[in-house]
C-alpha cells in the first residue's frame, strides 16, 4: 500500500516498481476514471473502492504481488481495512509512506493540473492541504520513503523491503 499526500509521487513510484518486477498495480484513480468517467461523488468513490478491494482480494488469492495506489490512506481506519483484507488472504502487508514536504506536494499537483496529467480531476493544491490536516500519524511498522529522492533510489528501497517481507 502506497500512502501519502496527493503529489507525493505514489503513482510515479508504482509505475517504476511495476517496470522492475511482476506486480499487479491497482490504482483507485484510474479505476474511477474508467468506471465513472471522472465523476467524483461519494457514490462513485465508494463503488470504486469496493471494486478495488474485490480486485485486490482476487489477486491475493492467486498469490500475486499487489500494489495499491491512487489513495492517500490518510486515515488509520482505511489502513486497517486493507491490512485486514491482506492478512485474511494469507498475504504479507507492507505499508509504505511516500513522504514529501507539503510545499513540494502542492507544487507537483499544480504542475500536473496545468497539463491535465492526472486521472483524479479533483486534485488541486488545496486538496493537498486538506489531506495533510487529516493525515493520521504512521506507526513504526510503516516503511517511509523520501519522495524527493531520485526515483530509482525510491524503487530500489521499496523493492528491497518487498524482498525482505
Amino acid at each position: 500500500m502506497l500512502m501519502g499526500l496527493p503529489g507525493a509521487g505514489k503513482s510515479t513510484l508504482a509505475r517504476a516498481l511495476a517496470g522492475r518486477r511482476v506486480i499487479a498495480c491497482l490504482c483507485r484513480d484510474q479505476l474511477r476514471q474508467a468506471l465513472f468517467r471522472g465523476h467524483h461523488g461519494d457514490d462513485a468513490r465508494l463503488a470504486t473502492e469496493h471494486y478495488l478491494r474485490e480486485q485486490m482480494v482476487e489477486h491475493l488469492r492467486q498469490r500475486d504481488n499487489v500494489l495499491l495506489d491512487g489513495m492517500t490512506f490518510a486515515s488509520t481506519a482505511d489502513r486497517l481495512v486493507y491490512a485486514a483484507l491482506v492478512r485474511q488472504n494469507g498475504a504479507i502487508w507492507l505499508p509504505v509512506l511516500v513522504d514529501v514536504p507539503v510545499a513540494i506536494a502542492r507544487e507537483r499537483v499544480a504542475a500536473d493540473a496545468a497539463i491535465a496529467r492526472h486521472p483524479a480531476e479533483n486534485r488541486c493544491p488545496s486538496l493537498v492541504d486538506q489531506v495533510h490536516r487529516r493525515f493520521a500519524p504512521v506507526g513504526p511498522q510503516v516503511l517511509v520513503i523520501d519522495g524527493t529522492a531520485p526515483l530509482e533510489q525510491q524503487a530500489e528501497q521499496l523493492e528491497a523491503a518487498m524482498l525482505q517481507a
